[in-house]
């Protein structure tokens, strides 16, 4: 059974992120890393694996080769 939740320090691991780091990420104003704060106090805090990874998914790098492939393909 996949684990459907991690801990902070489950999810630093899972993302190769200092803790630090994602507390950091997890308040960020504009694209925070989706999590759910649990008890009295909100101390306890979980991560959706699923939303983890739909957020890193934000900062995939894009290139964009086609072009620079086609110009070379037409060479041939």
């Amino acid at each position: 059974m996949e684990k459907g939740f991690l801990t902070i320090k489950e999810a630093a691991h899972y993302g190769s992120i200092s803790r630090r780091t994602l507390h950091s990420f997890m308040k960020d104003a504009i694209n925070p890393i989706p999590h759910f704060r649990l008890g009295i106090s909100g101390r306890i805090v979980r991560i959706k694996v699923d939303d983890f990874d739909k957020w890193m998914e934000n900062f995939k790098a894009k290139n964009d080769y086609s072009a620079e492939l086609s110009d070379i393909l037409s060479d041939f």
